[in-house]
């Protein structure tokens, strides 16, 4: 049996390259890694297949995203997270013992967890892995996300960034100012032909310092420094990283847009003007890339019925705060707009039913959505597929560290 494991092996080094590379394209990692320990040769050939996809994230698993919540058990988090961990550290040290290998990294697929889980030798766990991704110029797929506690909180500047040929990126969760301008200045938006905003959220800053808890917010106004950068950022759902874009992305094929949306009229924990702008934002976004689009997905929800930080009365209200935002702000563009090549619109999470919490909620009348939806089925035509919604497909988090009212 040895014997014929030796022939076979040996029949393998006689291949035409284009049919070993065939062949290494259908092998699955465990085996790649077994193909690379077979002699130094193949270490070498086989190593570009063995890092050209990079997943160890657990965002995008189903049932991922109640880590972002408050009283999960501890084994519900803990025991996964341990095996991230280790996966993660291990990456993190085989590059940085060789960085070349970097350039063979084509995917890359990451889901930040708690700093303080990865330690690192001679640096902090976030700067450690910042000169780790900072190896990975050849990148075409960018998918990072956060949990729960996360290095992207840490406001440290990380380096520039370098990802000239990305394609595809994908930004989920809850970071710094510092982190998304790194992200977004380090790309060319001219090559981005997929772009997911997957229920962004920003850490409250003061002069690139982490805010205070408690600190009262209608005594600490929203500012920056006459050129975009702000110096003081609330926490909660992020507004202004699109501007960073805005005009630049020629090639736009698919976008989507996903955030947690405000279902209480009178919410100490939102910002009118601040949310207004934000819808502002994206429509002014949607605008600059109508062109070329494809794909367009929005879709806005709530915080579960579970989180026990939304659990207190309330005054009786009509609807939902980010249905009338979305239908002022959002429609009349999607309406509007000379539409090139959009295939498919999505709009989810419109005229969805308040969460059990809001005890006083009240639905609006069906009229409110039925004529808009009839007005935009007109505007965009028999070519363009609509799907109008009151459902998500996601779980919508909202982590609000104790800050208080506007």
């Amino acid at each position: 049996m040895a014997r014929m494991e030796q022939v076979a092996f040996s029949l393998f080094n006689t291949l035409l390259p284009e049919i070993e590379e065939e062949i290494k394209n259908l092998l699955d990692t465990s085996d790649l890694n077994a193909l690379a320990r077979t002699s130094r040769a193949l270490n070498q050939r086989t190593l570009p297949h063995l890092y050209r996809h990079v997943d160890i994230s657990c965002h995008n698993d189903t049932g991922a995203s109640k880590w972002n919540l408050p009283g999960v058990p501890g084994i519900e988090y803990r025991t996964p997270m341990r095996v991230l961990e280790k996966r993660q550290l291990s990456f993190m040290r085989t590059l940085a013992a060789h960085p070349d290998y970097g350039r063979y990294v084509i995917s890359f697929k990451w889901t930040s967890v708690d700093g303080d889980m990865l330690p690192t030798e001679g640096m902090g766990p976030n700067m450690a892995l910042w000169k780790i991704m900072a190896l990975l110029t050849r990148v075409r797929t960018l998918d990072f996300g956060t949990l729960w506690y996360n290095i992207c909180e840490d406001c440290e500047e990380p380096p520039q960034f370098s990802f000239p040929e990305i394609e595809h990126l994908i930004l989920t969760g809850r970071m710094s100012y510092s982190c998304i301008r790194s992200f977004f200045h380090g790309i060319d938006p001219t090559n981005l032909i997929s772009l997911e905003c997957n229920n962004l959220q920003y850490v409250g800053e003061i002069n690139g310092e982490k805010m205070p808890e408690n600190t009262n917010l209608t005594q600490t106004p929203e500012m920056d420094d006459g050129k975009g950068n702000p110096l003081v950022t609330h926490p909660g759902v992020m507004k202004g990283h699109l501007k960073m874009l805005e005009g630049k992305c020629t090639s736009l094929r698919s976008l989507t847009l996903r955030s947690i949306g405000q279902d209480r009229w009178y919410d100490r924990d939102w910002c009118l003007e601040k949310d207004e702008e934000r819808y502002l934002e994206w429509g002014n976004f949607i605008n600059s890339v109508s062109n070329t689009l494809k794909v367009l997905i929005i879709e806005q929800g709530t915080a579960p019925d579970k989180d026990l930080l939304w659990c207190r009365g309330t005054l009786r209200q009509t609807g939902l705060p980010m249905d009338s935002r979305f239908l002022e702000y959002l429609l009349p563009i999607l309406i509007n707009t000379s539409w090139q090549k959009l295939q498919i619109l999505e709009i989810l999470g419109i005229g969805s039913k308040g969460r059990d919490c809001l005890g006083s909620w009240t639905a609006v009348d069906s009229k409110v959505f039925t004529e808009p939806r009839a007005r935009l089925e007109n505007a965009l035509g028999p070519k363009v597929s609509l799907i109008w919604s009151n459902e998500v497909r996601r779980i919508f988090s909202w982590r609000y560290p104790g800050i208080t009212t506007y």
